[in-house]
């Protein structure tokens, strides 16, 4: 309890002085006027537009339909143009050359937009008003209107703006401003803001400026547009039509939040929401209560929220801290009793690796990554145990990059720091043999990363490798393509893991975007409603390894799948799945061999998990490392230090 009420005076007075050291506020602060949200809400209604696979370049409104325009191939403007209402869609091609383009704009100039001012919009009352950003501020000018000719600044905003859009005339505001989370109109002579719509809440994780359209009857028409594999574009007209919020059935509403929230995680609300008939989940995004002067505002209001019992029902960025104090919910009752999952559809020892040390799941995600040591097998290859003795023996080298040219000793050290103590036991090692080994191998490496030099110049690390200048590479290996580029460019390779006494492992590499249940949520089997989804087979993965293991086969079985086109003999060839530059050449990558297969799951299936990385425990170290890099200090006084240090940072630890 003592523990609980220290942390939550210390974050109060934390954001009490921010609130008073700054005045920026959040885009909720500075709404006035929600009534308008308050009472109606955007519904999305889904028109798809087939055959697009080229990007869009502009869109505007006549009347009921909608116009926008792509180019196919270099070879052709096309002209479209649908209704809102039927969907029904006519095109029209016009040769993309000088005089396809000059009938183009003679045709549909006037609708397109300004370069001169692409940031503007026009007021009721014929004002030009241009949107600029100085200083971390929106800045509005009226755009040569003044006396003097020049443009007069009317307005400048601490909160962001992105967008500008006219409003309707028989609006109680003179534009529509968009700052990509929020659409809200704004009045220039009382300053008030109306809230119009969340994004986020009508359907959208992003939106394209050129592609928002406010059609005469209050609808709001959006084209949006995401790449879709090898399908290219896939393109969708979505019209907002505003609804009394009493109207609509009645749903439990859930709050999911956390910082540095991912694009992935925004979307897989939006797709809960859209087909959701039961649930509905509002984002709290605690990134919007940082401020250009002070960027952790929203990660102490976010650790104040949860430590204080006020935490959303989803945590995203759970963490084994919360696990520790009872904040989280144990997942595997949830799992064990979902009738389309089960502990044997993920990859176990990844699973474990994300347990706490009592067996419980308290956080989970649906993918993770690798972290290993990569070398050349005739460099490597003879080492049978990799504990730090032999990283010594192996680091006692002339090669003047043996980790890499941008692994730095410093960096090595923060690296490693995690496996020399335990924070759920308390117990540090760093007086150990091991730490010692770590530090003498550390000073082998560039006290600091020369200056990247990219272009014709640059040498690759598969570069320094092949000319022996560089030893081994620390992989993070997230997928078949980060893998397989050692292989393609060194051929024979050895993975030896990461060095820990017991002879080295490949270490589970897990983000920090872990999501768990609030154990104070009246709501937790609803909030697992939205987790067990970005479990099933269906969900959006990361650009990492899936945890689902028909996943993970399925993404071998593309990589080992040969990729043909007809080339321009007509001949049937294959082609690479990716190609990569090393500096001076290119490597192709074909389909996966089923040699490259099996070693790539004998590595997942061996790694094991790693230590916790602790801010606070870093601190302490780092501290001591410049007198050992200077030679003014020994690895063993280094190491006792060090140790004493953090030995009383952990007894106050568990004092509190």
């Amino acid at each position: 309890m003592r523990k609980f009420i220290i942390f939550i005076l210390i974050m109060l007075i934390v954001l009490f002085i921010s609130a008073c050291d700054n005045d920026d506020e959040t885009v909720e602060d500075h709404l006035i006027n929600t009534s308008y949200f308050d009472t109606y809400v955007y519904l999305p209604s889904r028109i798809e537009i087939p055959d697009m696979t080229d990007f869009l370049r502009s869109a505007w409104t006549d009347d009921a339909r909608i116009y926008f325009y792509y180019i196919v191939h270099g070879s052709n403007i096309v002209v479209a143009n649908l209704s809102t209402d039927s969907g029904n869609i006519e095109r029209r091609e016009i040769p993309d050359d000088s005089d396809g383009y000059e009938l183009f704009m003679q045709e549909y100039g006037e609708f397109l937009p300004s370069w001169e001012h692409p940031n503007t919009t026009l007021l009721a009352d014929g004002r030009l008003i241009e949107l600029t950003w100085n200083d971390g501020q929106s800045v509005l000018r009226e755009v040569g209107m003044a006396a003097s000719g020049s443009d007069e600044v009317i307005l400048t905003t601490e909160f962001p703006v992105l967008r500008l859009f006219p409003a309707r005339e028989d609006a109680a505001f003179d534009l529509l401003m968009d700052d990509g989370r929020y659409l809200f109109g704004y009045n220039l002579q009382t300053e008030e803001r109306t809230l119009i719509l969340n994004w986020l809440e009508a359907g959208f994780v992003n939106t394209q400026h050129d592609n928002i359209l406010f059609l005469d009857d209050g609808r709001i028409a959006v084209l949006s547009q995401d790449w879709d594999g090898d399908d290219g574009f896939a393109t969708e007209l979505f019209i907002l039509t505003p609804t009394p919020r009493a109207d609509l059935p009645e749903r439990v509403t859930l709050t999911l939040g956390g910082f540095s929230l991912s694009h992935n995680t925004f979307q897989a609300v939006v797709e809960f929401n859209r087909e959701s008939h039961t649930h509905f989940i509002h984002v709290i995004d605690y990134n919007r209560y940082n401020t250009e002067h002070d960027l952790s505002v929203g990660f102490f209001r976010f650790q104040m929220d949860i430590f204080a019992g006020n935490g959303p029902d989803i945590i995203y960025n759970a963490d084994e801290t919360m696990a520790a104090a009872g904040i989280l919910t144990d997942l595997y009752p949830f799992i064990d009793a979902d009738p389309e999952l089960s502990r044997t559809d993920f990859f176990l020892n990844v699973l474990e690796a994300m347990e706490s040390p009592d067996g419980t799941l308290s956080s989970i995600v649906n993918c993770f990554a690798i972290r290993t040591m990569i070398g050349q097998t005739e460099t490597v290859g003879h080492i049978d145990s990799w504990a730090f003795p032999d990283l010594l023996e192996l680091m006692d080298t002339t090669a003047p990059y043996p980790l890499g040219f941008w692994m730095t000793g410093e960096d090595f050290v923060r690296l490693m720091t995690p496996e020399f103590v335990d924070l759920y036991t308390l117990d540090a090692k760093f007086n150990s043999d091991a730490f010692i080994n770590l530090l003498e191998a550390s000073r082998n490496l560039p006290a600091s990363a020369p200056d990247v030099v990219w272009g014709g110049d640059y040498v690759s690390t598969y570069t320094h490798m092949i000319r022996g200048e560089q030893l081994l590479s620390v992989a993070f290996l997230n997928g078949t393509e980060s893998y397989r580029k050692y292989s393609a460019a060194l051929e024979d390779i050895t993975a030896l893991g990461m060095p820990t006494d017991e002879g080295g492992t490949h270490i589970i590499a897990l983000d920090h975007n872990r999501v768990g249940i609030n154990a104070a949520s009246d709501r937790a089997s609803d909030a697992w409603e939205f987790v067990r989804r970005t479990l099933l087979p269906t969900a959006h993965i990361e650009h990492r390894f899936p945890l689902r293991i028909d996943l993970y086969d399925t993404t071998i079985a593309d990589a080992m799948t040969p990729r043909m086109e007809t080339d321009d003999d007509g001949n049937i060839v294959e082609v690479p799945h990716a190609e990569f530059w090393i500096g001076g050449s290119t490597l192709s990558l074909f389909a996966m061999t089923p040699e490259e297969a099996q070693s790539l799951r004998a590595l997942v299936d061996s790694a094991q998990s790693g230590g916790q990385f602790d801010h606070a425990l870093w601190y302490i170290v780092s501290e001591e490392l410049p007198q050992f890099f200077a030679g003014s200090r020994s690895a063993e006084d280094t190491a006792r230090i060090i140790q004493n240090r953090v030995e009383r940072f952990l007894s106050e630890r568990e004092r509190n």
